[in-house]
């Protein structure tokens, strides 16, 4: 009995510790957008470091200094300028992956809604056949109006979704900037 909770604690342990370690490498966006921020704020720091050396080596007379100084300042704000872009670039791509994946979820619930409701259409197009009117018809109406409510909010996502495609197709077409 001892073993077994041992075992178990053991087990618990290692599999905590991973989980743990998977979420440590796996950022969420906010997490990820704070350490731009933070990065920036020391690379600000940095630059307005470089700034002031560079002034008080040109009110000190030393020209050759501050201007070593002003191109030091000149690569090192490329450098962080380009560092951030990357970042900013990657968070967007995983940020529309995710938007992606997200209407990918939504195209197969609707395309699974739809299998069922043409399954049942159907099925009440056989009864409409052989019966008039009546309970059936009623709940039939029903599920109708329910499915015409489905397929309006389909359409305008769909809409909203073409439109969004139109303006990134847009925008690279174009040789702008990419939009979201």
């Amino acid at each position: 009995m001892k073993t077994q909770v041992m075992v178990g604690l053991v087990a618990v342990l290692v599999v905590g510790s991973f989980i743990v370690k998977a979420g440590a490498e796996e950022t969420t966006g906010k997490e990820a957008w704070g350490q731009i921020r933070e990065e920036g704020k020391a690379a600000r720091a940095e630059e307005m470091a470089l700034r002031q050396q560079a002034r008080e080596a040109y009110q000190s007379g030393d020209i050759e200094k501050a201007k070593a100084l002003r191109a030091q300042l000149k690569e090192t704000h490329q450098a962080n300028m380009k560092e951030f872009k990357e970042k900013r670039g990657e968070l967007r791509e995983k940020r529309r992956e995710m938007m992606d994946k997200r209407e990918d979820r939504f195209d197969r619930r609707e395309d699974v809604r739809d299998r069922r409701e043409d399954v049942r259409d159907r099925l009440e197009d056989k009864y409409d056949a052989t019966h008039d009117g009546g309970r059936l018809d009623k709940i039939e109406d029903r599920r109708d109006r329910r499915e015409d409510v489905r397929d309006h909010r389909e359409d305008v996502r769909d809409h909203s979704e073409d439109r969004r495609e139109r303006r990134r197709e847009a925008g690279a077409a174009h040789g702008g900037k990419k939009r979201k």
